[in-house]
């Protein structure tokens, strides 16, 4: 299942989300202050019993809302299709670009419609997309709040897909379904900016104008792809934090603590935390395309941030990353996409 997990706590931790006849695995998918609400997306795989495991490194409430669900083919699901690249769907800041720039903020206790199926920067998301994947960041809000997305053709429902505080610039990973007009609904409890970036939709087309439909494939347990700090395990160990303004690639796919992500795949799924950065933005990719303007985590000096992906890969099987400021980073993955 697909969903936001937001712990609530009173002291400093980190929760785990993993199938339900797995080992509790070494990842994380939310990490937490004290006193500090911050929502995460999540994608976890179900054991047979059809339930998940919740670990938590200290007492805490937790709120959990499920957006979907992944199912074999044949049972009315949906092929999901990457962007050939990220784009900007929506900026509301003065002067900033974006396909749809209104340059007026969103009213607090107010919805805005927001078109999901456009044509823009030579990406096509056409009218057969049924949800949208994406990336929502709340820029300077007035107060403390939250954000809700949901379809435009339905009533707001009690869920949240983002905590902030006043002032802040807090990302809101998103898997949204569309009405029947293509359209998604955002609501804010506080006036706030707000940047929408896409990354790719489901549909059930099984080939389109963006190429062949995917599957979702989870690991049979997450797995810690990469860490880059000092004498901690991983698949990937580089024991040096990433240079801020600099391009790196990753490669995702191939056979790891005895989880494989195979040729086939053609986009990974999973966590992604800053450790002791200077403050910045996190950009992920394909490695065959340009650095789009679109980001996939904000994040202050020193601060443990997390952030579920979803990141289309390269004919090589690899992503690329470019973090504004240097930082350590540490990459779980849950699961893939592939024909």
């Amino acid at each position: 299942i697909t969903g936001n997990i937001t712990p609530v706590p009173n002291s400093e931790g980190y929760l785990t989300l993993y199938p339900s006849n797995a080992a509790r695995p070494l990842v994380a998918n939310s990490n937490f202050a004290a006193g500090e609400i911050v929502s995460n997306v999540f994608t976890v795989g179900l054991g047979a019993d059809g339930a998940f495991k919740i670990y938590a490194s200290t007492t805490t409430d937790a709120i959990i809302d499920v957006t979907g669900y992944y199912a074999p083919p044949g049972t009315g699901g949906l092929y999901f299709h990457p962007l050939p690249s990220p784009v900007r769907l929506l900026e509301t800041r003065v002067n900033q670009p974006g396909c749809d720039a209104p340059a007026a903020p969103i009213a607090g206790g107010t919805s805005r419609t927001q078109q999901g199926r456009v044509s823009c920067n030579s990406v096509t998301i056409p009218n057969s997309a049924l949800a949208l994947v994406g990336n929502a960041t709340v820029v300077f809000p007035s107060a403390a709040g939250y954000i809700t997305l949901f379809p435009g053709n339905v009533a707001q429902p009690f869920v949240s897909n983002g905590n902030f505080v006043g002032g802040d610039i807090v990302n809101t990973p998103f898997t949204v379904g569309l009405g029947n007009d293509g359209t998604f609904k955002i609501f804010t409890t506080a006036t706030t900016d707000m940047v929408v970036d896409a990354l790719g939709y489901f549909s059930p087309d099984a080939v389109d104008v963006n190429g062949t439909g995917l599957q979702f494939y989870p690991l049979t347990t997450p797995v810690r792809l990469l860490d880059s700090r000092v004498g901690q395990p991983g698949c990937f160990t580089p024991g040096a934090p990433f240079n801020g303004g600099v391009e790196y690639t990753q490669q995702a796919r191939g056979t790891c603590l005895s989880q494989t992500v195979p040729t086939t795949a053609l986009a990974v799924v999973g966590n992604v935390t800053t450790v002791n950065p200077l403050a910045g933005w996190l950009t992920l990719w394909p490695s065959n395309v340009s650095r789009p303007l679109v980001a996939a985590l904000n994040f202050n000096n020193n601060q443990i941030a997390n952030r579920h992906f979803i990141v289309g890969l390269g004919p090589d099987g690899a992503f690329k990353l470019f973090a504004s400021a240097t930082t350590d980073l540490v990459f779980d993955l849950s699961g893939y996409f592939a024909p």
